[in-house]
């Protein structure tokens, strides 16, 4: 049986935690629904949004999003992809 390292549980647990925060806040400034399977830039999102709300989750959550894949891939992809 494998062990389980509970800083990589806990490090993906903090990205669920993340992502939902980051949709509930881009429903809030795009007013309109958002999933987790969305792109970014395909829902309205843009370089200024991207900024602000990257702060927000550097500085709750510390964890710093890949401008290029919030551009380029999911919401999802790109907070799954954290390292």
């Amino acid at each position: 049986m494998n062990a389980v390292d509970l800083d990589d549980v806990n490090k993906e647990q903090v990205k669920v935690l993340a992502l939902q925060q980051y949709i509930a806040w881009l429903q809030g400034i795009l007013e309109k629904p958002v999933s987790a399977e969305d792109n970014f830039l395909d829902i309205g999102g843009h370089s200024m949004i991207a900024i602000a709300l990257n702060e927000r989750v550097r500085n709750e959550f510390n964890l710093t999003l890949s401008m290029e894949r919030l551009y380029n891939s999911t919401l999802s992809e790109t907070f799954y992809s954290i390292k």
